[in-house]
């Protein structure tokens, strides 16, 4: 493993990179990342005027039209977004060791450039308030829940089904389920993004090599 721009990893931390670059590469082969179909469009069509409100990457439709509103959704592929799921889910876990807060961690601690800490705490800090944003919130039964807890709440209540009170939230929410999608699929993009910049740093600095 090169130390371009890094002083010496332990055996350890040589681990969780390489196990973090591995799972990147097979981030950047599914289908969503590749084909870029993760996010969403929303449109409002008007007296026959479509003005563009509001847009994501791809996939969500809302047209509106003079007196007959009518609403077209369209998420991403079920099954696509499952894979990109199963690979991002790890990037997530506290306890995992190729969480992206630790590999952050591990990084500005070992890098032998000033510069380059500085950049990676400035992203890191930049990653860390993009997913306790409250910009994108729900209430329900008395509760708020932002895009984080949203995320969570279909990670562990709906794909992986290991939470029961997870379960029991999401299924509170259920009249603004698409709300509560729209701000999965957000933490899931602004994930995606952070994951493969850290890649981009770690082959750029020839660790691989």
């Amino acid at each position: 493993m090169s130390r371009k721009y890094f002083f010496e990893f332990n055996e350890k931390e040589k681990g969780s990179i390489t196990q973090f670059h591995e799972r990147a590469g097979r981030l950047k082969e599914t289908k969503l990342v590749k084909n870029r179909r993760m996010g969403y469009k929303v449109k409002l069509n008007a007296r026959d005027s479509p003005i563009q409100f509001h847009e994501q990457p791809e996939n969500l439709l809302i047209n509106i039209e003079a007196n007959h509103p009518q609403i077209e959704k369209k998420f991403p592929d079920v099954d696509e977004l499952q894979s990109a799921i199963l690979i991002i889910r790890n990037f997530t876990l506290t306890k995992d060791p190729i969480n992206l807060h630790k590999i952050f961690g591990v990084l500005i601690n070992k890098t032998s450039s000033d510069k380059c800490k500085d950049i990676l705490k400035l992203k890191h800090k930049e990653f860390k308030n993009s997913i306790k944003s409250k910009d994108m919130k729900i209430e329900s039964e008395g509760k708020e829940y932002i895009a984080k807890k949203a995320f969570d709440l279909w990670i562990n209540g709906y794909y992986f089904h290991g939470d029961e009170e997870d379960k029991e939230d999401l299924k509170s929410i259920e009249n603004q389920i698409d709300s509560s999608k729209m701000m999965f699929i957000n933490i899931l993009i602004i994930y995606t993004n952070a994951i493969l910049w850290l890649d981009a740093v770690l082959t750029k600095a020839e660790l691989f090599s």
